[in-house]
């Protein structure tokens, strides 16, 4: 997918999650004995959203975006060394291992609404994410509001 480049683009030099909202979720239990699903304290997502956190707060937007918003997420890991002769060859190494998309986006999207990004993610009508195995790992977020033109 092409880009425009814009000041939408934000750029974290941090390993994209390895976990994600799912693999943290467990059956606890209250002090009165009752059962509920809930996240641990100190988990790998929570570790994660603390990391990137910094580099979303200062590339938000100054007001939240309204109407339709439109997000393209890469996800560059760290690759294994057997690897890195093909990616310094082609650049761009497709990941096609876990964790899977569905899952990892919900973590950045949720803290990106925290953040104020927008006002909630259900007006997010376009999304795209892609996986690559990277020498270098980082997560670049591009993202803009739909026009009446697009």
């Amino acid at each position: 997918m092409d880009l425009p480049t814009s000041q939408c683009w934000l750029e974290a030099p941090i390993e994209p999650p390895t976990s994600t909202h799912q693999a943290n979720l467990r059956v606890l239990k209250t002090k009165t004995g009752r059962l509920f699903v809930g996240k641990m304290k100190n988990n790998k997502v929570t570790k994660w959203v603390d990391q990137i956190r910094p580099y979303l707060v200062s590339g938000k937007p100054l007001q939240p975006m309204e109407g339709a918003v439109r997000v393209c997420i890469r996800l560059y890991y760290t690759s294994p060394k057997y690897l890195l002769p093909k990616i310094n060859k082609c650049k761009e190494l497709v990941k096609t291992t876990k964790p899977d998309v569905d899952n990892v986006v919900k973590v950045i999207l949720d803290e990106m609404t925290k953040c104020g990004y927008w006002l909630d993610d259900s007006q997010i009508w376009c999304i795209t994410i892609e996986k690559y195995w990277s020498a270098t790992p980082k997560v670049c977020i591009y993202y803009d509001q739909k026009t009446q033109n697009q």
